[in-house]
């Protein structure tokens, strides 16, 4: 990645976004590291968006309109960009956020530096709607290194995406956006990551993230927490430890009943859970049994162990996991 020129496509999907999309657009428009140029794809926009994205192209040579209808939401006018796109480097923003001036001109530095192949900047939330929000940034701005990315990217998913700037090849070979139930973004970084792809952080760089309760992540069922489970079930399926030894579940609460559930659908062997409730050992969970959480040192039948005790209990099952002699990213994944 070292010998990528510096040209950078910025890829904006537009939905009714009259109210920022001016301020949006200027803000990448004005980097010190000028995109070569912007793609606005219109996704089905029935307020002033349009009107507006006219203005601001006319007379700018490097601001290109493009069209979808909604059908295909977010994902399809993602995957249009992309395909259209002109530079061997690929920039996401989102028609109501703001970059900071040095923004690319730092991840692209970071890219050349690490030889990545993705490279994530720190968020600021705007008009934060919540604590969950605000947790969930900390957790995401904490990932910088590539085994970072790795070994968290069954938490969440681990990279914000209006903040990226990716190689258009490492994109490209990992299938791009794909249009289907479930979260674009998530399953586009679980892809390019078994693909031996290389994310990194560039702190330097900065991306305030608009939140409100329209947006698409509070309001859009591909965004759910069971659509997000369901897709971390399928990936971890993929993994040859899961196929050839099975799983261990740390926590038999809904998190982990319902990813149980989701992996014995992909024909994974579930072994059993782990659990901490002394009024749970003992019992059975989906048929399967419980054990106390000290068994964790037997490693019964070897099974990779996947810790499902939300955001609180993470730490707790991370050092038994370790204690007992798992590695993370290996044979131990935080789900959760």
């Amino acid at each position: 990645m070292t010998n990528l020129p510096a040209q950078i496509t910025v890829v904006m999907a537009v939905r009714n976004a009259a109210a920022t999309l001016r301020d949006a657009v200027d803000s990448i428009l004005h980097q010190t590291l000028a995109p070569a140029e912007v793609i606005l794809v219109l996704n089905g926009c029935t307020d002033e968006s349009q009107s507006i994205a006219d203005d601001l192209a006319e007379g700018n040579k490097r601001i290109r309109l493009e069209k979808t209808d909604s059908t295909g939401g977010v994902a399809a006018a993602a995957r249009l960009g992309c395909a259209l796109a002109k530079s061997p480097l690929l920039a996401r923003m989102d028609a109501d956020d703001l970059s900071h001036p040095e923004r690319l001109e730092w991840q692209y530095a970071a890219l050349r530096e690490n030889e990545a192949d993705l490279v994530t900047c720190r968020v600021e939330a705007l008009n934060s709607q919540g604590a969950g929000l605000d947790r969930f940034i900390d957790w995401a701005n904490s990932l910088a290194e590539p085994e970072d990315f790795r070994r968290e990217r069954f938490v969440e998913s681990p990279v914000i995406q209006p903040g990226v700037l990716m190689s258009r090849e490492a994109y490209q070979r990992a299938g791009g956006y794909r249009v289907e139930d479930g979260p674009e973004d998530y399953d586009l970084w679980l892809r390019m990551l078994a693909d031996g792809a290389c994310f990194v952080q560039a702190p330097g760089a900065r991306l305030q993230w608009r939140d409100s309760a329209t947006r698409l992540t509070r309001s859009h069922d591909d965004y759910s927490e069971q659509r997000m489970t369901a897709t971390k079930a399928r990936y971890l399926a993929r993994l040859e430890k899961v196929r050839n030894n099975g799983v261990a579940i740390a926590g038999s609460g809904p998190i982990g009943r319902r990813l149980a559930g989701l992996l014995l659908a992909e024909g994974v062997q579930v072994h059993g859970f782990y659990d901490v409730a002394p009024k749970k050992i003992g019992k059975t969970a989906l048929g399967l049994p419980i054990w106390a959480a000290g068994d964790l040192l037997a490693k019964i039948n070897s099974p990779v162990l996947l810790g499902c005790v939300g955001r609180g209990g993470r730490a707790r099952v991370r050092s038994l996991a370790t204690t007992a002699g798992y590695r993370e990213g290996d044979d131990f994944f935080a789900c959760c």
